[in-house]
C-alpha cells in the first residue's frame, strides 16, 4: 500500500507538472505570437546536469524558450515551445523534476502511470518508441474532454488531443507534448512528426516516426 501511495504521489505530481507546464507554454506562446521563418531553438543549462534541448520550429509557427525555477519541486524547468499562427496547435519539450527519475521505469513497467493518468484523461493507446542511441521512450496518446479539463482547472470550450512522450536520458527525464483541438489531431500529425524529428536531447533524437513501435515491457 505504501508503494502504491508513493507511486500515486509521484504520478499525480507528473500529471500536474505537465498541466502546469502546458499552461506556462500556452501563456508564453499567446503573448509572443508572430509569424516567423523556420529556425532552430536551443536551451543549454550547465547547472542542470548539462541539460541541452534543441528543435526546429517550422515556418509560420511562433516559438520560444521557457526557463523557470519551481521551488516546491526543487525543479529547474527548461523547455522549448512552438505554436501555429492560428494558436490551435502547440508543441512543447522540457525536462521533468528529478523525483520522477526513480519511479518512472517501474511505474511504466507495472502500468501504474497509466492507471494514474486515466483518472484525469482518456488514454487511447500507448507504446514504446526507440531513440537514435537505442534507448527508449514511452508514448501516450491522450484525449481530454472539456469536462475532464475543468476537473484540473483548465476552462476551455474545446477538448484536446494530446501526445505525451516521456524519456529518460542520463540523469534527466524529459517530456515532449503536442496538442490539437479534440478530433483534429490528424490535421496536424504531419507537422508534429516533422518537428519531433528535429528534437534533440544533447545528441540523442527520435528514430523516425512515432508510428515505429516496439513492444512495451510487461
Amino acid at each position: 500500500m505504501e508503494v502504491m501511495t508513493s507511486f500515486s504521489n509521484v504520478y499525480c505530481i507528473l500529471v500536474l507538472v505537465c498541466i502546469t507546464t502546458g499552461g506556462i507554454f500556452l501563456s508564453t506562446a499567446f503573448n509572443q505570437l508572430q509569424l516567423a521563418e523556420a529556425r532552430t531553438e536551443e536551451i543549454v543549462d550547465n547547472t542542470n546536469n548539462n541539460l541541452k534541448i534543441s528543435m526546429v520550429a517550422p515556418d509560420y509557427w511562433n516559438s520560444g524558450i521557457v526557463s523557470q525555477t519551481i521551488s516546491d519541486l526543487n525543479w529547474r524547468l527548461n523547455g522549448l515551445d512552438a505554436v501555429n499562427s492560428q494558436a490551435n496547435a502547440i508543441f512543447a519539450v522540457a525536462n521533468l523534476p528529478q523525483l520522477v527519475n526513480i519511479a518512472l521505469p517501474l511505474g511504466q513497467k507495472t502500468g501504474i502511470i497509466s492507471l494514474i493518468l486515466s483518472g484525469y484523461v482518456t488514454i487511447n493507446k500507448e507504446h514504446n518508441i526507440t531513440m537514435t542511441d537505442g534507448s527508449s521512450a514511452h508514448l501516450y496518446s491522450i484525449s481530454a474532454t472539456p469536462e475532464q479539463l475543468r476537473k484540473v482547472n483548465i476552462a476551455i470550450d474545446e477538448g484536446l488531443d494530446v501526445t505525451l512522450i516521456i524519456t529518460q536520458q542520463g540523469d534527466i527525464t524529459y517530456f515532449v507534448a503536442y496538442a490539437a483541438p479534440l478530433g483534429r489531431m490528424p490535421e496536424f500529425e504531419g507537422i508534429f512528426q516533422n518537428i519531433l524529428s528535429t528534437v534533440r536531447f544533447g545528441s540523442v533524437g527520435f528514430s523516425g516516426s512515432t508510428a515505429t513501435e516496439v513492444p512495451a515491457s510487461s
